[in-house]
């Protein structure tokens, strides 16, 4: 099947840069996408890039204005609300971008790329330093777990967080090069990695397995009645 980026190209969609959706067209392109992101992608990548999509379209951002302005009457306070909330708002954006859309998978993460309007390997590369910024989460865990596991026993799984830790700072380092150099997007190396690249590719693949089966005993049923048709009356 053809990538996202190439169909809406062919229907003159996509901007230049091949990352956004050009104004004015997003309904058009609205439906191209949700068929791809139904065909495509996996559970539950394909819930989030949806509930994004909605988030970034002008749609969400009148219901945001109608909501600040129905909490004052003030006009000027009513527009320094809406600017803490748009800074706010911005910096989650930018944070969810890499920490979720950069660990999904090379495929979804094309796909997130174009909703949010930034080239799929630039969500691999905040994803990466992200992970390696968080790595440390996997030696404190390591820690609460002697913490727990020595009351009952000597177990020391110290070692085992400094490795993991260690482990997932490397690959993400590697990570980050290969996407700077390549510029092409992988699936993240981590905790969210797994949530976002094996669990969407599991359920993907699961549905068309049962898209094909499906389609298999329909064919195989519409082959028997016809030949049960046309079999000899007199035989």
């Amino acid at each position: 099947m053809q990538k996202l980026e190439e169909i809406l190209r062919e229907k003159g969609l996509l901007n230049e840069e091949r990352t956004k959706i050009i104004a004015g067209h997003e309904e058009e392109a609205k439906e191209y996408l949700l068929d791809y992101i139904k065909k495509e992608s996996g559970f539950p990548n394909n819930q989030i890039i949806k509930v994004y999509y909605y988030l970034k379209s002008d749609k969400f951002t009148q219901v945001a204005c109608k909501f600040f302005e129905g909490l004052s009457m003030n006009l000027s306070e009513t527009q320094q609300k809406f600017t803490k909330a748009e800074k706010f708002a911005h910096f989650i954006d930018k944070f969810s971008q890499g920490y979720i859309g950069g660990a999904m998978r090379k495929k979804d993460q094309n796909i997130f790329g174009i909703v949010v309007n930034e080239k799929p390997y630039k969500l691999t590369e905040w994803n990466a330093l992200m992970s390696i910024g968080l790595s440390w989460q996997f030696i404190v865990g390591s820690k609460i777990t002697d913490v727990i596991a020595n009351t009952f026993t000597n177990f020391d799984s110290s070692d085992v967080g400094y490795a993991v830790a260690g482990t997932v700072a490397g690959v993400n380092l590697i990570r980050y090069g290969v996407a700077k150099i390549t510029k092409k997007p992988s699936v993240g190396f981590s905790v969210d990695g797994i949530l976002l690249g094996l669990i969407p590719t599991i359920t993907s693949k699961m549905k068309k397995l049962y898209q094909n089966t499906k389609e298999g005993v329909k064919n195989g049923t519409e082959i028997y009645r016809g030949t049960k048709d046309t079999e000899d009356p007199y035989r």
